[in-house]
């Protein structure tokens, strides 16, 4: 009876050890490769992604040690002589050739719908059924940092081994677009509110951000495997200081402008009547070389008998010019110098306008049969 209790026991016990050495068997032992992801040319792009993506999920957990090497199935299956899908021969070579007793490879093909890829990867483990899961996912998920591509390749991964070393967290806030920030580094923008990731399990700080608003952010403890949410709450932020005590711009004070308008016009009005002051100074010499050149019985170089006598009406012509002159140097000065003076009487007057009413200024006009002219007065 003992002898045949002892048999059971410890056959028990042997298919306990076996039992209880399943696991770490179909974890293997030593680095394991990520041979990279066989695509066509449609695909490329996405399985280079997938494979980065992949590769950093297994860095990431713990108990398994990444090799870092850039083994490729495109070059693996020709150098090796294998079939275009690898069979188990193939495998155990490639094995072989990487020296691992385990490694993940699979492909890339388009489909099963437009805009759509289909990841189809392998576990293989020395001495164990080997394992395979398909995936499906938007073609535009290339980029190895993209949140939704960092949960392709989780899952793909957790499917595969049964590892699950992070869990879900759901993000929601009243700020549509704000940016979320996980642990100082951003990790995407609120989708209508609302965004999802996965974060390996433990302590984080979350964080949102969005234009014209204070920053918020909580501490949250994730728990692997699960899924959690958390609701946080932008406040708007205060105006700046400046923005609130920023004075009114200043009235343009029209009178002023006027003034010195006035001014500059009399000046630049004044300086014409200089120069054909000069011009007439230069034509009424020349006047007086012609009457000193003809007879002294010439009086009037205008008449037709005298041009006619000359042969030349270019005597005459000097003495237009000159009256010309004359008429233009008396009208251009009087005319600058009452529009200096005008303006310096609207700069002499001009005042803010919150003094103005107690200034007026009177300008009336008089006629009268030898003349007329302006009474200016005011009172101040």
């Amino acid at each position: 009876m003992r002898s045949w209790i002892s048999r059971v026991f410890i056959c028990v016990a042997c298919l306990a050890a076996v039992a209880l050495s399943t696991p770490a068997r179909a974890q293997g032992k030593g680095p394991v490769h990520v041979v990279n992801l066989d695509s066509d040319d449609a695909t490329e792009d996405q399985a280079e992604g997938l494979t980065a993506a992949l590769k950093s999920r297994l860095r990431a957990t713990s108990g398994w040690q990444l090799a870092e090497v850039n083994d490729s199935l495109s070059m693996l299956i020709p150098a090796l002589k294998c079939p275009p899908k690898p069979d188990a021969a193939c495998l155990q070579r490639i094995a072989d050739q990487l020296k691992t007793d385990r490694f993940f490879w699979g492909t890339v093909a388009k489909g099963p719908t437009p805009h759509q890829v289909t990841a189809d990867l392998h576990l293989w483990v020395r001495g164990r059924p080997e394992q395979s899961v398909k995936e499906s996912y938007s073609d535009n998920l290339k980029d190895p940092n993209d949140e939704a591509l960092r949960k392709v390749s989780a899952s793909l991964f957790e499917r595969l081994t049964g590892n699950t070393t992070e869990g879900s967290v759901t993000i929601h806030s009243a700020v549509t677009n704000a940016q979320v920030f996980v642990d100082g580094a951003q990790r995407g923008v609120l989708d209508r509110g609302t965004l999802t990731l996965s974060l390996p399990g433990g302590t984080h700080h979350v964080e949102l951000r969005a234009e014209g608003y204070a920053a918020a952010g909580q501490q949250l403890n994730v728990i692997t495997g699960s899924d959690s949410s958390v609701t946080l709450e932008l406040a708007k932020a205060a105006a700046t200081a400046s923005a609130q005590a920023e004075p009114p711009g200043k009235p343009v004070r029209v009178v002023r402008v006027l003034g010195f308008s006035a001014i500059g016009a009399g000046v630049v009005v004044g300086a014409i009547g200089a120069i054909e002051g000069v011009r007439f100074i230069g034509l009424q010499s020349d006047n007086q070389n012609d009457a000193a050149k003809y007879p002294t019985s010439v009086t009037d170089f205008c008449s037709d008998a005298t041009k006619q006598k000359l042969g030349t009406s270019a005597p005459c012509d000097t003495r237009t010019a000159a009256e010309d002159a004359r008429s233009m140097e008396f009208i251009m000065l009087g005319a600058g110098a009452a529009l200096i003076a005008t303006g310096a009487v609207l700069l002499v007057f001009d005042k803010p306008a919150q003094e103005k009413s107690a200034t007026a200024l009177r300008v009336t006009p008089s006629f009268g049969t030898r003349g007329g002219g302006l009474s200016l007065g005011g009172s101040f």
